[in-house]
């Protein structure tokens, strides 16, 4: 991809990073439970411990809060769980986008059902 002049850096000391800033998805319809209730099998991850490579896109990412999602019911947590995918598929993938909206750093984001992603649990 072009570079896009995009950097950021933990603080005055530190090196600069690729980074997204001012990252904003429109919000689509939709709770959060509506759009668990649509899902056959999946995971709910609302927070993994990684970030993608920025440079590959490449994600794998531990989930550190997330739940299995069955017939459209969230049965239980997950632990040992980890995402793989790459961001273009990532953003290739998106299924359905909810009206939620929540901020997290320079990402304001709804909730984002993707389709096909590698899910490995311990």
């Amino acid at each position: 991809m072009p570079n896009t002049g995009n950097a950021s850096r933990p603080g005055y000391s530190g090196l600069p990073s690729i980074s997204p800033s001012n990252f904003v998805v429109r919000p689509g319809r939709g709770t959060l439970d509506d759009l668990v209730s649509e899902i056959r099998r999946g995971i709910l991850c609302r927070d993994t411990g990684d970030r993608p490579n920025m440079t590959t896109g490449d994600l794998s990412a531990m989930v550190m809060d997330g739940y299995y999602i069955e017939d459209g019911e969230v049965k239980h947590a997950v632990r040992s769980t980890l995402i793989g995918i790459n961001m273009r598929d990532l953003l290739k993938r998106v299924h359905r986008v909810g009206a939620d909206t929540r901020a997290t750093f320079s990402i304001v984001s709804p909730s984002i059902v993707v389709e096909s992603a590698k899910v490995t649990s311990g």
